[in-house]
């Protein structure tokens, strides 16, 4: 097995978007982020354990074309993978300037996967038909 690397990180979190902003909110031990949800009700939860991406906007990293379709969880991901590839400069201005695509490969985790696309497909296998299910 040939060793392996980590090149570059691409973080979206509640502390930041990017390597800069998460580091530099650590630095100052920022927490104000942290609770602050607005893209989900959390009146009937006492006391919840939220923490939201502030402000995130995917056209500002990858433009518009094709996140009509995408979750946000998927959006995130997107994201965060072409915030790796120009971190480690994989990738310059949009072409890769180091290796070809074919020889690159990332690493994410999530907790519980897209609990938006996860609800939605509840909801259509139990309003409509199973067959009506986006794939």
């Amino acid at each position: 097995m040939r060793p392996q690397s980590i090149t570059g990180l691409g973080i979206d979190c509640a502390l930041g978007i990017g390597r800069d902003a998460f580091f530099g909110a650590l630095s100052r031990d920022e927490k104000a982020a942290i609770g602050t949800v607005s893209t989900f009700d959390k009146a009937n939860y006492p006391n919840p354990r939220l923490a939201e991406v502030p402000d995130f906007d995917p056209t500002k990293f990858i433009g518009d074309k094709g996140l009509r379709t995408l979750d946000r969880l998927t959006k995130l991901s997107v994201v965060a993978a072409r915030l790796a590839l120009h971190d480690s400069g994989i990738k310059r201005d949009g072409e890769y300037a180091t290796f070809s695509p074919d020889r690159v490969g990332f690493c994410a985790s999530n907790a519980y996967g897209s609990l938006e696309a996860i609800t939605e497909l509840d909801r259509v296998a139990q309003l409509e038909d199973a067959r009506y299910i986006n794939p």
